[in-house]
């Protein structure tokens, strides 16, 4: 049997409260390894970022007035941009192994919107 990773990415953001990636990345809402969880540690710790970045994009679009703004799904956002966002992310995230295949790192909301101009610029 191959070794499955899982990793649980979270921090608080203003505004928005506590963020986690609970239930994605190769975790389950528990916090347990899932049985089909992620088959590389890269990729479990891309997937925890990815669904920080993409939840705490959606509740300061909910939490906010938008009226005039144009919302983009994450999954329509040119995967170039996508990329190069969540690689300056994660050499920002501190992982801690919390399992033999589990690591669970904090995300920091400037880490989050200084990486969104470096890649806009």
């Amino acid at each position: 049997m191959a070794l499955v990773y899982g990793a649980i990415a979270e921090g608080h953001f203003e505004v928005v409260g506590w963020i986690s990636s609970l239930g994605k990345a190769g975790v389950n809402k528990d916090g347990t390894l899932k049985d089909d969880a992620c088959l590389s540690l890269e990729r479990a710790r891309r997937r925890a970022i990815k669904t920080v970045v993409n939840k705490l994009r959606n509740r300061k679009y909910n939490h906010m007035s938008f009226a005039n703004s144009i919302w983009i799904k994450f999954k329509d956002l040119p995967a170039k941009f996508l990329n190069q966002l969540i690689d300056e992310v994660e050499i920002t995230v501190q992982w801690e192994m919390i399992g033999p295949t589990l690591y669970r790192g904090r995300v920091n909301e400037l880490a989050i919107l200084n990486a969104t101009q470096r890649v806009l610029a």
